[in-house]
């Protein structure tokens, strides 16, 4: 989910193309808010397009979720049911589509991830990258030793880990937003620095998740 301190109250707009029917200004490619009616875009539009919003890293969560809400009032499958098959299924598609781009705008990693790829950046490192790599095994052996430890020590030692996890994924989160907000030129070469930060932080968030499930094991 999105960092808290790295929210913001406004996302930049990006107006998608007028109706094709009334010709009022659509809030997104997928459907007209004044006369309902469902387009079929003739390109993919971005996860950021489906929701009439510029390319952006810092999001607003409840700003996106009040677009959602918006914009599924006109797609939702309910309210086309009753419409030719043809329109229903472009319905259901849209809805899917939305929620799906929803989830990945919410993402911290997926979000840099889609940027990353969007501005020419480099790929995904293959393993664990060699300046963390004696991190992860400590995190992870710190971990093995939970699984063993008496219910005292272990509560203990998750603790701990879990503040300094969550403060090194603070830090990291506090530097992406630095690198990317605004966003850089396409095939800056700032972008690898931004794809070795990601990689940090989908480790981070791996061992958390771990963290976790024994903290409710």
């Amino acid at each position: 989910m999105v960092d808290p301190s790295a929210q913001t109250t406004h996302m930049p707009e990006a107006h998608p193309a007028p109706c094709s029917g009334c010709e009022a200004q659509r809030l997104s490619p997928l459907a007209c808010g004044s006369c309902g009616k469902l387009s079929e875009p003739e390109t993919h539009p971005s996860p950021f397009q489906l929701f009439g919003f510029a390319p952006t890293w810092t999001v607003c969560p409840a700003e996106l979720r009040k677009r959602l809400m918006r914009i599924t009032r006109l797609t939702h499958p309910d309210l086309h049911a009753e419409h030719d098959s043809s329109q229903a299924q472009l319905a259901e598609h849209h809805t899917a589509q939305l929620n799906e781009a929803y989830r990945l705008l919410l993402d911290d990693v997926e979000r840099t991830e889609w940027l990353i790829e969007y501005l020419g950046g480099p790929p995904a490192s293959k393993g664990v990258p060699q300046d963390l790599l004696m991190e992860v095994m400590e995190w992870n052996e710190t971990l093995d030793d939970v699984e063993h430890a008496g219910e005292a020590a272990a509560s203990s030692a998750l603790a701990t880990l879990d503040a300094e996890l969550q403060t090194r994924k603070h830090q990291v989160l506090q530097g992406l937003r630095t690198l990317l907000d605004p966003l850089p030129e396409p095939n800056s070469p700032v972008l690898t620095q931004i794809r070795e930060q990601l990689d940090v932080l989908r480790y981070l968030v791996r061992i958390l998740e771990r963290t976790k499930a024994l903290q409710t094991a």
